[in-house]
C-alpha cells in the first residue's frame, strides 16, 4: 500500500470541484480542473508572480506549475490569484494539510450559482510574517486604520512602526514578539486576531480561509461580503457573537472573550466526555483555561481517535446546538 500512484479518473464533463495543492519548494499542482479554469489560475499567476511561470506539464492526471524564484515567500499574489477565481464563480471552500512530507497547503473550490458571483469582489489577505509583522496585502486603504486600531485596543505593547510599503503590501511591526508569546502575551496575540476579524466584518469582509503557503504561520483570507453574508457580517462584529477557543501546550484548552453559555457548554462536554476527567479550571491572563487529564493533543492511535471524535467534534457540536452559531 503507497508504493504505486494511483490514477485520477477523467474529467466529468460538468465539474463543479477542484483543488489545488501548494507543494515546496516551488509548485502548484491543479486536481481535476477543466480547460477554461486552468486558463484562469495560469493568467492569475502571469498577473499577481512577477517571476513568472518556469514550466508545466501533466503528470498523474493533474496539471503541475513550476513557479520561478521563490513563491511561498512572496504574499501578494494568492489574494489576486483568489479574487480572480471569485469573479469567475469559484469560491474557496476550505483549506487542507494533507500531507506532512511536501505539501503546504490544498485548497478545495466550488463553482457558484451564477447569481450569487460577485464580479466586484475583493479579495485581501493578512498574513502573519516573522515574530512581531503583519503584512496586509490587496487591502483597501480605507480598511487599514480599522486593522490599526484594533490592534492598539488589543495589544498592550502597541506598534512599534505604523503601515508602510514592503514589496507591494502593507507591513505593520508591532512592539514585542506576539506570534511567539507565552503567557500573558499568548491570549493577547489571539484576542488581537479575534479582533481584526471581529473589525473586517463591521467593514463588510467576511474570513473565508486560513491557510499556510509559507510553512510557518497561517495567513487569513478575507472576501468582501455579497448581499448573502451580510446578516453574519452583522452579527460576527458584535463581540457577544464570537470568541476564540484555543488549544495550548498538550493538555489545555482556553476560551478568550467566550460568553458565559459557550464556557458552561464546553465544560459540561470536558467533564461529560473526556475520561481522562478536568485536573483545572482557572482565569488565565483574561480568559478561562481548563486543563485537561492525560495529553489530549498530543496522541497517537486510538487516543488520536478518541481526541478528534469525542472531544473535538463533540465540542463543535454542542456550541453549535446550545451556545447558537458561535461557532463556523
Amino acid at each position: 500500500m503507497g508504493g504505486n500512484y494511483s490514477y485520477l479518473p477523467s474529467e466529468p464533463a460538468s465539474n463543479n470541484f477542484f483543488c489545488i495543492t501548494f507543494r515546496v519548494p516551488d509548485s502548484i499542482k491543479v486536481i481535476d480542473c477543466d480547460p477554461p479554469t486552468l486558463e484562469i489560475v495560469r493568467k492569475a499567476i502571469a498577473r499577481g508572480y512577477r517571476l513568472g511561470l518556469r514550466q508545466e506539464y501533466d503528470k498523474y492526471g493533474s496539471r503541475t506549475f513550476v513557479l520561478a524564484g521563490n513563491p511561498f515567500k512572496a504574499s501578494r499574489w494568492p489574494a489576486l490569484w483568489l479574487q480572480d477565481l471569485a469573479h469567475k464563480g469559484w469560491q474557496v471552500l476550505n483549506s487542507s494539510e494533507l500531507c506532512r512530507n511536501k505539501d503546504l497547503s490544498s485548497w478545495f473550490f466550488e463553482r457558484t450559482n451564477e447569481a450569487c458571483v460577485n464580479y466586484d469582489s475583493t479579495v485581501c489577505c493578512i498574513a502573519l510574517s516573522g515574530f512581531d509583522k503583519f503584512q496586509l496585502v490587496n487591502f483597501p486603504k480605507q480598511l487599514l486604520a480599522k486593522v490599526a486600531d484594533a490592534v492598539r485596543r488589543t495589544w498592550t505593547l502597541g506598534i512599534q512602526e505604523e503601515m508602510k510599503d514592503a514589496y507591494g503590501s502593507m507591513e505593520m511591526k508591532m512592539n514585542g514578539n506576539p506570534w511567539s508569546a507565552s503567557e500573558r502575551g499568548a491570549v493577547e496575540a489571539r484576542r488581537m486576531i479575534l479582533e481584526i476579524i471581529r473589525a473586517m466584518a463591521s467593514e463588510g469582509y467576511v474570513l473565508c480561509m486560513s491557510t499556510s503557503i509559507k510553512d510557518t504561520t497561517d495567513s487569513l483570507f478575507f472576501r468582501s461580503a455579497t448581499a448573502a453574508d451580510q446578516p453574519s457580517c452583522s452579527e460576527l462584529g458584535s463581540p457577544d457573537a464570537s470568541f476564540v477557543l484555543s488549544l495550548n501546550r498538550h493538555d489545555r484548552l482556553r476560551l478568550i472573550e467566550a460568553p458565559s453559555e459557550a464556557q458552561e457548554v464546553v465544560r459540561n462536554v470536558l467533564l461529560h466526555h473526556w475520561t481522562s476527567g478536568l485536573t483545572g479550571d482557572r482565569d488565565y491572563h483574561g480568559s478561562r483555561e481548563f486543563k485537561l487529564g492525560g495529553s489530549p493533543w498530543w496522541t497517537e492511535g486510538a487516543e488520536s481517535v478518541r481526541t478528534r471524535l469525542l472531544l473535538i467534534t463533540l465540542l463543535l457540536q454542542e456550541l453549535r446546538t446550545r451556545a447558537g452559531d458561535l461557532c463556523k
